[in-house]
């Protein structure tokens, strides 16, 4: 298990923020957060059991200060006060690992595009000296704070919280046939998209109401951008209309309704009555 810090939004009417720690354990999962009271600073040391340890000075009745060690619970979370007569572990250096094939990178945008002089941090994924336009995007405000053990996710500090970004390994033929699928994936959600716009403009010079499926290629053609008459429209070529037509105001929930679909690799897109697409998985 290792030990994670970060730091807490501080509350209303305070100055500092918490520090807060949280062991990682090696699924990736953190475990209950040790909150340290506002003000305590020390670094992290260890004791001879392998407890996280911190040591820090406390102000007595009449402003002495005087030594203090803390011990955190990073299975069930808090913090104790130990004697000061705690031994601690002898100085380990750090073994040098094998660097990852990958890095985080940071990088600095305006916030919201203003002229403010405020700042947002950027989290990338990078390939270990690789050129910036390969770089994939992780957080647009965000502060990375390491990737996982094995190389098997991301994780971040943003919105308050900690998140984890997994990290999939596919073989380049694998990746080759999954960017297929996702580019198949997008021309089918387009597809359902042009025809749902396609249903809509039919619904107004229909007194309103949604076609049946008799016809439906025909019916809705000539609203496809690019038709002309005597061509045939490639958009509505897989697309399945299963509604069986009606006025609009029966329609209760149209944003649940399903209209049709355009099938994909692993799944299709869902056209719903609103005009909305959504791609559903098998």
């Amino acid at each position: 298990m290792r030990l994670r810090e970060c730091l807490t939004e501080p509350p209303i009417g305070a100055i500092r923020s918490r520090r807060l720690f949280a062991g990682l354990r090696q699924t990736g999962r953190l475990g209950r957060a040790c909150v340290l009271p506002i003000g305590m600073d020390g670094d992290v040391q260890w004791a001879v059991d392998g407890a996280p340890l911190i040591e820090t000075r406390e102000t007595k009745p009449g402003g002495k200060s005087a030594k203090a060690i803390f011990r955190l619970n990073l299975a069930a979370g808090g913090i104790r006060k130990v004697s000061q007569d705690t031994k601690f572990a002898p100085y380990f250096p750090k073994v040098k690992a094998k660097p990852l094939p990958v890095e985080l990178v940071t990088t600095q945008a305006a916030a919201g595009g203003t002229d403010t002089g405020d700042k947002r941090e950027i989290l990338w994924l990078a390939a270990r000296g690789g050129a910036p336009e390969a770089r994939l995007l992780v957080s647009s405000d965000g502060e990375g704070l390491g990737i996982l053990p094995g190389c098997r996710g991301i994780l971040y500090w943003a919105d308050g919280g900690i998140w984890v970004a997994p990290i999939v390994r596919m073989g380049m033929s694998a990746f080759r046939r999954a960017s297929r699928n996702e580019d198949v994936r997008k021309i089918a959600w387009k597809h359902a998209a042009d025809i749902g716009s396609a249903v809509m403009f039919w619904a107004q010079e229909h007194d309103e109401r949604f076609p049946s499926p008799e016809n439906i290629e025909k019916e809705l053609a000539p609203y496809i951008d690019g038709w002309h008459p005597g061509r045939s429209i490639s958009v509505l070529r897989g697309f399945t209309y299963t509604f069986p037509g009606a006025d609009l105001e029966d329609v209760r929930d149209p944003c649940t309704t399903e209209l049709g679909a355009v099938e994909g690799p692993g799944g299709a897109a869902i056209l719903y009555g609103d005009g909305h697409v959504r791609w559903k998985s098998r």
